[in-house]
């Protein structure tokens, strides 16, 4: 389905991007520590700009977790139910995931908005940007949730567990599974 696959090309361009804010991050972080012990020497900016990162780096990886159906989960309390039980129970889940991930983006955005006007120190630059992390995560969130739910509602409406296979090969390749013994 072209679902699938435009899902699968977001998640491949969030893996790339989370993996180069975090080589970014390795990067400037380094290059503070040694300046700072080195030559008793740092750039003002530096520090704020990893922390900015570091919270684009998790809130997209979140989005990305939610593609692959990967993040932090109880699932004991599912795993007794019979199949079209906990079919229902992981729709609602996912609906609730969505409905979490709309408020983060209109909320989200709406708090940018209104902290446009702030500067950050060290960079110079407006607040609307570092605050944008929170509706961009919000957006991947709802709409990976909304596949998922699509998915699971339409395994309740056939009486079996359906899955997306393209996120299963995604799971595989970047080897982050929850699973005992996956890796």
């Amino acid at each position: 389905m072209p679902v699938f696959r435009i899902a699968a090309a977001a998640a491949r361009l969030l893996t790339w991007l989370c993996q180069a804010i975090l080589l970014g991050l390795f990067c400037l972080i380094t290059m503070q520590i040694v300046l700072r012990y080195g030559f008793s020497f740092s750039f003002s900016w530096a520090e704020e700009l990893a922390r900015y990162a570091l919270i684009w780096m998790i809130l997209l990886g979140v989005g990305l977790l939610v593609r692959l159906d990967d993040h932090l989960a109880i699932p004991s309390f599912q795993n007794v139910l019979p199949v079209r039980p906990r079919l229902a129970v992981q729709a609602v889940v996912h609906l609730a995931t969505a409905f979490i991930g709309a408020l983060l983006l209109f909320e989200g955005y709406a708090r940018a908005q209104d902290m446009a006007f702030m500067q950050a120190v060290g960079l110079g630059a407006s607040m609307f940007w570092p605050l944008m992390a929170i509706p961009a995560g919000g957006a991947l969130i709802c709409a990976f949730a909304l596949i998922r739910f699509a998915l699971k509602a339409a395994s309740l409406v056939r009486g079996r567990d359906l899955d997306d296979p393209l996120a299963e090969a995604e799971r595989r390749r970047i080897a982050i599974s929850t699973e005992p013994g996956a890796r």
